[in-house]
């Protein structure tokens, strides 16, 4: 494969699974000098202390760990998460809890692209959203889920209907176990103490986040939806700007435009 990108033109050609070492490598590489800039790395081997913090490290001396930042203890303890990896892969603790986010936001979209190819029997289209999911569920250390993605995958690429036919159900529970594994504690504990968020302040927000995705701003999108978390929020409300952050997720950005006009859904 290397062979045929490179006499296409391509300058290199990295394979899959992406080792992160490789790809910073590759990255210093072609990189203009003036755009790298070193930092200290997580630590490779595992030496995270019970909070999920890096020991030994100059990271652990960084801003970071001046705000504290630390995994929440449901998510260390669990089997279905190998945190550490997910760490290291994301590089950070808050980089992390980050992308974990955008994949308990992305959950309810995989599980219905997933479900509809199966349905549809377009065993074609299937093998790609599994092998999106294997990818993404390998990022957060779901090495359960990413395994069983990659078996189906291997499967959908053989043909083999059979094992698509008696595993599938099982990967799609796994991946709605992730929804509720991921989502904050005491969400609505927490939110019996927030100010309620006023009409107004949910019309600026739309306003604000209908604008920004005319110009395919994800940062001020996102700062948008995270800024609504200081607001009790009605449950209208509330799944509106879930999906919202679903479509900012696929980077649809029609689709964040209509549901922020109130148009998206039905």
């Amino acid at each position: 494969a290397r062979e045929k990108y490179l006499e296409t033109g391509f300058s290199d050609y990295l394979t899959k699974p992406v080792d992160p070492d490789k790809l910073e490598e590759m990255l210093i590489r072609y990189l203009p000098g003036d755009k790298v800039h070193i930092i200290p790395r997580m630590p490779t081997d595992g030496s995270f202390d019970s909070e999920g913090t890096a020991k030994d490290s100059a990271c652990a001396h960084t801003q970071e760990s001046e705000m504290d930042v630390s995994l929440p203890e449901k998510l260390l303890n669990d089997p279905l998460l190998d945190t550490q990896a997910g760490i290291r892969n994301c590089g950070s603790v808050s980089g992390y809890l980050s992308i974990l986010e955008n994949f308990r936001a992305s959950v309810k979209d995989k599980y219905d692209e997933i479900k509809k190819y199966y349905e549809l029997e377009d065993w074609k289209s299937y093998t790609v959203k599994v092998h999106a999911l294997k990818s993404s569920a390998r990022t957060i250390g779901a090495n359960a889920l990413s395994e069983k993605a990659a078996l189906l995958e291997e499967a959908g690429d053989n043909n083999d209907t059979e094992r698509i036919l008696k595993d599938t159900d099982e990967l799609l529970k796994l991946l709605l176990s992730f929804s509720e594994l991921l989502s904050p504690d005491n969400d609505a504990a927490g939110e019996a103490f927030l100010p309620p968020a006023e009409p107004q302040v949910i019309k600026d927000a739309c306003a604000a986040i209908s604008e920004f995705a005319g110009e395919q701003d994800y940062e001020l999108v996102k700062m948008v939806l995270d800024s609504m978390k200081e607001y009790g929020l009605s449950k209208e409300d509330k799944e509106r700007f879930e999906r919202i952050r679903s479509a900012l997720m696929r980077l649809d950005w029609d689709a964040v435009a209509l549901e922020a006009s109130g148009k998206g859904h039905d």
